[in-house]
């Protein structure tokens, strides 16, 4: 990635068109900031002659890139839009930063980050809201399942937040299509589940369940239950055999530094236990993660959940504000 990308400058103005149609009129777009630092950059772009807000994911034309990009964008175009899944809006060419050398997808703008910097910021004190933003999780990848495809990447990270506080599975540039025999993608550390990194995943689907069970914890934990360690060849699972031979005593010990011992209730650690179950072929599905006892408890209600979040965006922002040492009003 060239750096002048990395480091945008304010307000670049470039004209585009949409690169599978040449006919297409030009339209400006300004690239005003970085809004993504993950594998790949993504910046906010704003079209003035629709009042627009976009983000824009960039991929280098290096191999390795470019086989993601080419994933990225079969995979997001194959299949139907859904509400909790991030929008792909078009593949264009931006000429004014042709010399970079790289390629480009146009994204649905998500103003409120993702769900790592929400754990981060204490932002589910609430087991009703992560309850609520769990069943979001489940439409949208029972959505994507229905439709052959494996996001294989499932984290905190690649959750975001968009109007009205929705939230939205993105990033699927590790996504495979259930007809692809051979697992393509490692996922990320601590979130994917042991059968990725051992190399023998047979089961894409049960493997995203995995991840599931991994961002509810953390969701409400703010930590992972295991942590992943790679020594060599070799990659092992701190805690993971607790968890598999002595079930029990693994939640007595995370339970240990929580001020409340009832801190995971037994309907919590028994939808978890079926989650993130070693043995693939035993490993709850998503109709019996939807019919667990936790997962049928009460939710929120848009209105509410809209009303919270809005209450702990403005909280986050004060904090924000005052580490940079100016009140949130200035």
């Amino acid at each position: 990635m060239t750096s002048s990308l990395a480091s945008p400058t304010s307000h670049l103005k470039s004209n585009i068109t949409n690169s599978d149609s040449t006919n297409e009129p030009k339209v400006e777009i300004f690239i005003d900031k970085q809004i993504g630092s993950g594998k790949y950059y993504v910046y906010h772009a704003f079209l003035p002659l629709t009042q627009s807000e976009y983000a824009l994911k960039v991929f280098p034309k290096d191999r390795a890139s470019e086989a993601s990009y080419s994933r990225e964008k079969e995979v997001i175009t194959s299949f139907q839009s859904h509400k909790h899944i991030i929008k792909y809006i078009s593949n264009i060419n931006l000429r004014g930063l042709d010399t970079l050398n790289a390629n480009y997808i146009l994204l649905e703008y998500a103003p409120y980050g993702n769900f790592y910097e929400l754990v981060l910021n204490k932002g589910f004190t609430e087991e009703k809201i992560i309850r609520t933003y769990f069943h979001q999780l489940i439409e949208g990848l029972e959505h994507l399942h229905s439709q052959g495809i494996a996001h294989v990447d499932l984290k905190l990270d690649n959750l975001l937040l968009g109007d009205d506080f929705l939230l939205k599975i993105s990033d699927f540039d590790q996504s495979q299509k259930f007809e692809e025999k051979k697992l393509k993608c490692r996922g990320t550390a601590c979130y994917r589940a042991p059968e990725i990194f051992e190399g023998n995943c047979e089961n894409l689907i049960a493997a995203d369940i995995y991840s599931l069970g991994i961002i509810l914890y953390t969701m409400k934990a703010r930590e992972f239950p295991f942590i992943e360690q790679t020594s060599g060849a070799k990659t092992q699972l701190l805690h993971f055999d607790l968890f598999t031979e002595n079930n029990e005593e693994f939640w007595s010990t995370k339970v240990a530094d929580k001020i409340n011992p009832n801190f995971f209730s037994e309907s919590f650690k028994e939808l978890l236990n079926g989650v993130m179950e070693q043995d693939p072929s035993k490993r709850f599905s998503i109709d019996d993660i939807k019919n667990s006892k936790w997962y049928t408890e009460p939710i929120l209600r848009q209105e509410e959940l809209k009303v919270k979040m809005e209450r702990l965006w403005e909280r986050i922002l004060f904090k924000k504000s005052l580490k940079r040492g100016r009140s949130p009003s200035s």
